[in-house]
């Protein structure tokens, strides 16, 4: 997953650059045409390597709001490609939905593995065990540009998922996300009908 990831941006030639540079040359021509990004999980890891190769193809772009739910991503790679792009403004707004770290542990892996996924991909899928995601609750730090919201599974809070697979299909994450990329709330917000895909 890391791998298919990263491949479509690593050359010029590649169509994950060609796309890049199409966009970026559509936003330059289209100034009041905002971009928004929203990933979930390994989509964290995705759009890591995707904005960094943007900031390379256009430095001027700029990132109206990134949104990571639950991201798989480790604290190194976001160092190195997301944190910088933050940190210079190149993305405006980054919001990260996590679970509380007691629905982390609540979580399971197909009753097999009895944490979250995020707790495998740490112990087990990365090269050292218990290498910190920027997804897990208890590696989380205050970090200058980064707002991180935990759900505590309550209907009444920005997010009600209760598992790692839950962020997308959760009303309250996802009318979350969008109020916060519109800027208000949406006229026509997501209900559990048209999530149940």
């Amino acid at each position: 997953m890391k791998s298919d990831a990263c491949t479509p941006f690593k050359r010029a030639t590649s169509d994950g650059s060609y796309f890049l540079t199409k966009l970026a040359t559509y936003l330059a021509q289209h100034p009041d045409v905002e971009l928004h990004v929203v990933g979930h999980s390994a989509g964290s890891i995705f759009h890591a390597h995707s904005l960094e190769r943007l900031s390379q193809i256009a430095p001027d772009t700029r990132v109206s709001s990134l949104h990571l739910l639950a991201p798989a991503i480790n604290y190194a790679l976001f160092e190195t490609t997301l944190a910088p792009l933050i940190a210079s403004d190149n993305i405006k707004h980054t919001v990260v939905y996590n679970l509380s770290e007691s629905l982390e542990k609540d979580d399971h892996v197909a009753h097999i593995y009895q944490k979250s996924l995020l707790y495998l991909v740490s112990n087990a899928f990365e090269a050292k065990s218990n290498t910190p995601l920027l997804g897990m609750a208890e590696h989380n730090t205050p970090s200058k540009g980064i707002t991180f919201v935990y759900s505590h599974g309550k209907v009444e809070d920005k997010s009600a998922s209760t598992s790692h697979g839950g962020f997308d299909g959760d009303i309250n994450t996802m009318n979350s996300v969008l109020t916060d990329i519109i800027g208000n709330a949406p006229r026509y917000p997501f209900t559990e009908a048209i999530l149940d895909y």
